[in-house]
C-alpha cells in the first residue's frame, strides 16, 4: 500500500523527510516575530532573507548529521523547487528563471560564508561578526530599521541550540525541535 501511495503522489519516505525538514525551516522563518518586533522587511525580498538566514544556520548542522549530508541536499532541493515556483507563480518567464536561480543560489552560498565566519570567530567577536552577517543578509543597504542586534542574537542562540541537539531527538520528534523562539 505505502509504494501504491508513493507512486500516486510522487512522494518517497526519501522525499518525507527533507519536505517535512523544509516546511519547518520555512514556517520558522515566516514567525511574525522576525517581521513585527525584530523588524526585518515583510517583503517578497525580507522573506527570502529571513528563509536564508535559517537555511545558512540549518543546512551545515543536517550536513554534519552523518548521513553524508543527504538530508542537508534533500532540503536544499526542496529549496530550490519551492523558489523556482515562487519565481514563475509571479510571473517570471521561462527564459529568466534560470538566471534568477543562480542569483539566488549566489545569495544563500554568499549568506551562507558569513555565517559560517561568524559562527567561527573567536567568543569575543562572534557578536559582531553575527551582527555583520546579518547585516549583510537582511539589511545589506542600510535601508531598514531592522533590530540586527537581536536577529543576531538569535542566530547565536540557534546555533548554540543546534549544537546541543541529538540528531536522533529530532528524527524521532520531527525537524521542529530543530527551532527556539525567535
Amino acid at each position: 500500500m505505502r509504494k501504491l501511495i508513493e507512486r500516486l503522489t510522487g512522494r518517497s519516505s526519501q522525499t518525507a523527510a527533507p519536505l517535512s525538514t523544509y516546511a519547518a525551516i520555512v514556517a520558522q522563518s515566516r514567525r511574525p516575530e522576525f517581521y513585527a518586533r525584530d523588524r526585518a522587511p515583510d517583503t517578497v525580498t525580507g522573506r527570502f532573507s529571513v528563509l536564508a538566514m535559517h537555511l545558512a544556520i540549518v543546512i551545515p548542522w543536517l550536513e554534519a548529521r552523518g548521513d553524508k549530508g543527504a538530508l542537508a541536499q534533500g532540503v536544499l532541493d526542496q529549496f530550490v523547487a519551492d523558489m523556482d515556483s515562487a519565481l514563475r507563480e509571479i510571473g517570471v518567464g521561462d527564459l529568466a528563471v534560470g538566471k534568477k536561480m543562480r542569483k539566488l543560489a549566489g545569495a544563500y552560498v554568499t549568506l551562507r560564508q558569513a555565517y559560517t565566519r561568524a559562527f567561527a570567530a573567536p567568543g569575543d567577536e562572534q557578536a559582531a561578526a553575527g551582527a555583520e552577517a546579518v547585516r549583510r543578509n537582511i539589511d545589506p543597504d542600510g535601508e531598514t530599521d531592522a533590530d540586527l542586534a537581536a536577529l543576531a542574537g538569535y542566530t547565536m542562540r540557534l546555533r548554540r541550540h543546534l549544537e546541543s541537539l541529538d540528531p536522533a531527538a529530532v528524527d524521532r520528534d520531527g525537524p521542529g525541535r530543530l527551532f527556539i523562539d525567535p
